[in-house]
């Protein structure tokens, strides 16, 4: 075991590890960081295990990453009104609707 890419402590064993991901589908997992595609995006991840898991070995884990092309704005719509409030001079009634999908125009 490498001490670079892991340690054993008393209880548990930390490693250090890297998953890369291709657009065809294919991972690679490397323990150092990985040289990439253009096509590839890395990950990388610390894993902490238990020795008991070694007694009976039973691990699951999912991994989901956040669409950082599509962020969800956070709006204060009471910051919104009062922000308009100072602006025009008059109360704002502002409401968020979710946006429906255009029609084909033809």
């Amino acid at each position: 075991m490498s001490r670079q890419f892991s340690v054993r402590r008393s209880d548990h064993i930390e490693y250090a590890l890297w998953l890369a991901f291709s657009e065809d589908g294919t991972v690679k997992m490397s323990r150092g960081q990985p040289s990439l595609g253009r096509d590839e995006r890395a990950m990388a991840l610390s894993v902490k295990v238990p020795l008991t898991l070694f007694n009976t070995p039973q691990l699951r884990a999912n991994i989901e990453v956040a669409d950082p092309g599509h962020p969800i704005p956070t709006i204060d719509l009471s910051a919104a009104s009062s922000a308009l409030r100072n602006v025009v001079g008059c109360d704002v009634e502002v409401t968020i609707t979710t946006p429906q999908p255009e029609e084909p125009t033809e």
